[in-house]
C-alpha cells in the first residue's frame, strides 16, 4: 500500500493552482478511469491555443499483454488506477486531441515510468518492497485476466485509433524518445517521469522520492530555468538508484525552454 501518493497528487494540484491553473485533484475512490479520462477531455474543451495543461499521476504503474501488434514486447503499460488500469496510450490518443498550440506536461511518480517500457527485477526484500512504487506483476496480471475481454477490448480500440490515424493524421503515433515537431495541428507534450526503464520509483514517508526533489527545486516557484533545467536539477539531487526522464513526445523544441508550469511562460524563455 502507498502512503504518499496521495500527498503527491495534493501537492502537484496545490502548484497547479499557485500558478494559475484550475486544479482537479482524484483522490482515493475518485480516481477511477471513467473520472480521469472524463477530466482529461472535459480539458481538451476547454484548453485553448497557448494554454497550458498539467496531468500528473502518482500511485503505481503496470503492465498488461498487448494485442495491438504495436509493442515490441507485446505489453501495454498502464496507470493503475482505483477500479481499473488505464492504458499509457489511451492517455497519448487523449492529449493528441487537444487543440494545436495548445502545451501539456505529464509529471509521473510512479514504478514503471520513465517511457514505461519496462520488465525489471523487483526488490526481494520485503521491506524494500514496501518502499517502491510497483504495482506486482502476479496482481497485475491477475486483474487482467479477471477482467481479459475488457482489456483486450481497449488494446484493439488503441490500434483502431492508430489505424484511422495513419489515414487522417487526426492521432499521431507513439513517439520517438527524441525531440521531434509533428503535424501542426498536434499539441507541444512533455513527459517528466520519475524512473529510467530499468528502474522503480521510490516511495517516501510524505512524498515519492521523486515528487519531493521536483517540489524542493521548484521551491514555491523560485525557481528560474526552463523545463530542461529543472529537470537536470531534479536529476542531480536523486541517487543513482533512480534517474528521472524527460521525454519531448511532441512539438517540444520549444516547449522545453520555457519556464516551468507557468501558464504565460514565454516561448522561448531559455534562461
Amino acid at each position: 500500500m502507498l502512503v504518499a501518493a496521495e500527498a503527491d497528487a495534493t501537492a502537484m494540484g496545490e502548484l497547479a493552482a499557485a500558478n494559475g491553473i484550475k486544479a482537479e485533484v482524484l483522490l482515493g475512490a475518485n480516481a477511477t478511469r471513467a473520472k480521469v479520462l472524463t477530466a482529461i477531455r472535459a480539458a481538451a474543451k476547454t484548453v485553448g491555443t497557448s494554454d497550458l495543461f498539467v496531468l500528473s499521476f502518482a500511485g503505481c504503474g503496470g503492465q498488461i499483454p498487448d494485442y495491438s501488434g504495436h509493442e515490441a514486447d507485446r505489453l501495454s503499460e498502464t496507470w493503475c488506477l482505483y477500479d481499473a488500469q488505464l492504458l499509457i496510450d489511451e492517455v497519448l490518443i487523449e492529449l493528441n486531441r487537444f487543440v494545436a498550440g495548445s502545451r501539456i506536461v505529464v509529471v509521473q511518480d510512479t514504478g514503471y515510468s520513465g517511457t514505461v517500457t519496462r520488465a525489471v527485477p523487483l526488490p526481494t526484500d520485503e521491506r524494500l518492497a514496501t518502499r517502491m512504487r510497483f504495482a506486482p506483476a502476479a496482481v497485475v496480471l491477475g486483474t487482467y485476466r479477471e477482467h481479459q475481454k475488457f482489456y483486450d477490448m481497449l488494446s484493439k480500440d488503441v490500434a483502431k485509433s492508430r489505424t484511422r490515424s495513419a489515414r487522417t493524421h487526426a492521432v499521431p503515433t507513439r513517439p520517438s524518445p527524441r525531440i521531434r515537431d509533428v503535424e501542426s495541428d498536434a499539441p507541444a507534450i512533455i513527459a517528466i517521469s520519475a524512473a529510467q526503464d530499468n528502474q522503480v520509483a521510490t516511495e517516501g514517508d510524505r512524498h515519492g522520492l521523486f515528487t519531493s526533489r521536483l517540489l524542493e527545486t521548484w521551491d514555491g516557484g523560485r525557481f528560474k530555468g526552463n523545463y530542461t533545467k529543472l529537470f537536470q536539477a531534479v536529476r542531480a539531487a536523486m541517487p543513482p538508484s533512480q534517474t528521472p526522464k524527460l521525454t519531448p513526445v511532441s512539438n517540444a523544441t520549444a516547449f522545453v525552454r520555457e519556464r516551468p508550469f507557468l501558464v504565460d511562460s514565454g516561448s522561448a524563455y531559455d534562461a
